[in-house]
This record gives C-alpha cells, structure tokens and sequence, in this order.
C-alpha cells in the first residue's frame, strides 16, 4: 500500500509531500464521506521540520547534546552551518538549539543560502541543511540552490527510517509538537486587479514607504507602537530593506546582515512565547503578502493567536494606505 507520495514542480528544484493518515480516513468511513485516499498534504514548513530533526539525529545522534561550552562528545570541529528564510518555521531553529546549534536567517530566496554556503566554504566551515517555507530544501554542498531530487530522495529516506523504528511522518510531528510547543504559520495573499486598483496603488505605497525607511516610526503603528500589537508587546521591528532593527521600547537599533529585501517584520512576544508578522509588498504589481508565524502551548492557542495577529495586521494596513 502506498504510504507516500512526492512531488516536484517542473524544474525539480521543490518538492511536495503527502503521506497516508490512517486517523483521517478512519474518520472519513464513519461519517460517511467518500475515501479521498486518506492522504495528508504536509506544509513546506512542516517537511523543513522534519528533515532538519531527521539530518541532526543522524549526525549527532537521538541523546546527543552539547555543554555549555558548545562542546561535544565527538571529536571538536566547527559548528555545521543551518540556515533558512525569515519566514520559515521557528521549529527548525528550536530543533538545532536542542543540539546546540544555530540557524542562520536570511530573506526569503535560496540565492541568499547559496551564498552562506559559499561563504562557509571559503572558511572551511561544513554545510548542513537548508530550508524555505516554499517546499525548497537543500543538503550537502554539491549544489547552491534548492533541490528538489535531492530533497525527495532525503524523505524518502528519512520516512524509511521513521518506519523501521515503528513511527511516521505523522506520529514525529506530534512528538516534536510534545516537546518544543505547537508552532503554526500562514500566509494570506492580497491580489488587487481590475476594480481593486485603488488598493494595488496603495500596495505599491506601502512598498516605496519602506524603500524610503518610513515605516520604523510611531507614526506608522501609532498606538501599537506602545500599547503592543494584538495584544501582544513588540520587541523589534525588522526592516530587511534598510537593513536596520529597532527596539521600539528602548529605541535601541542595530544593523542586519542584509539589505534590499522589500520586508517588514515585527517580533512579538506574549510573555511566555515569540510571534512573528511579516510584511511583503511587491514594489511592482499589486501583490502584498502577509506572513505569520506564531507559537504556543496547543493547537488551539496557536490558531487563535494566528488569527488575532492575521485581523490586526489586516487593520494596520487599511489604517495606513487609505
């Protein structure tokens, strides 16, 4: 019986995945709905998460950790590079901690990991994994852009190796939901054409507002920028086209690796968990996206937290681009 099913986009440098869900199709039988082949349709973040805790258990092993010197029981060599886009699952990040390890952030497009790895191969510092939202994974340094045989060929292994040891796909997910807290992410894609051109006009502005470093101000967020946005207290706001961060609460500033990215992301915090809102204008078509990655105890925290940040993002905009 089929438990998995791959797929690549035309090029091949991105792969899908969807495995069989037993629990769904159960469900699906008795409520008397039609077998839609019990499949589920993994999310790029979720694939990147697993791979990632696939890669760092092989390596380092299920009980490896490090001391807080950073050492380790192996012999001591420099610390593998991960990396992944902004917007990527923070569950990647939370996995690598457990080995005590860091991942690399960088906009959104692999060129800026390829770039890293070039870089790291130039300080003979190793390349392990990298990952995007958007179903792009890469391994090794055979290559410096996303690889969707590749990236296949690794799940099909790593669901091997789930199955010889009893588990799935499915069940590891949950087992990490267990142990780092349950992480969800969305984006919602705003498309104005036709009658809607007013607010592709107003996309386009908010694109040349952040070209113009005009959106790190209270004048921007207005009440948000002290009483918290969503509830929730804003740590620092992130501008990847001028390359700068800024505490709004200290004013304290400091400068990115990367510049030129037409992005906006605030860092939030509930006091116990980070969320994050990314804003993505096109800057040449009437496109804008808005990215939100947030993390709690249960699903149904996480969603709701979704939710509320998804509407206030959704207000700030109108408020901003009338």
């Amino acid at each position: 019986e089929v438990q998995m099913i791959l797929a690549t986009d035309p090029d091949a440098d991105r792969v899908a995945c969807a495995v069989r869900d037993y629990v769904q199709a159960t469900d699906q039988s008795q409520s008397g709905q039609s077998d839609a082949g019990g499949f589920r349709v993994l999310s790029g973040n979720q694939i990147a998460a697993l791979l990632c805790d696939f890669i760092l258990t092989l390596e380092y092993g299920s009980s490896y950790s490090r001391n807080k010197t950073g050492s380790s029981s192996r012999a001591l060599r420099p610390e593998p590079l991960l990396a992944k886009t902004f917007v990527t699952t923070g569950l990647v990040g939370a996995i690598a901690q457990k080995y005590g390890l860091s991942v690399l952030e960088t906009p959104p497009g692999f060129k800026y990991i390829g770039a890293a790895v070039e870089k790291a191969a130039q300080r003979g510092r190793p390349f392990l994994f990298g990952c995007e939202d958007s179903c792009g994974y890469l391994i090794g340094d055979y290559v410096r852009d996303k690889d969707g045989i590749l990236g296949a060929g690794l799940l099909a292994l790593a669901a091997a190796w789930h199955a010889s040891r009893g588990s799935s796909f499915l069940e590891r997910l949950s087992e990490l939901e267990q142990e780092f807290g349950c992480y969800r992410e969305s984006i919602t894609s705003l498309t104005a054409t036709g009658h809607d051109q007013d607010q592709g006009s107003a996309f386009i502005k908010l694109a040349a507002l952040i070209k113009d470093n005009a959106l790190i101000n209270d004048s921007f967020f207005g009440r948000r920028w002290q009483e918290g946005f969503a509830g929730m207290e804003m740590l620092e706001i992130r501008d990847y086209y001028n390359g700068k961060v800024l505490n709004p609460q200290t004013g304290f500033s400091y400068n990115l690796d990367y510049s030129g990215e037409l992005a906006i992301q605030i860092v939030l915090s509930d006091g116990s968990h980070l969320s994050r809102v990314t804003f993505r204008p096109s800057g040449t078509e009437p496109i804008f996206k808005i990215y939100i990655a947030v993390h709690a105890n249960t699903e149904s925290a996480a969603l709701e937290k979704q939710e509320r940040l998804r509407q206030e993002a959704l207000s700030l905009i109108k408020s901003n681009l009338r």
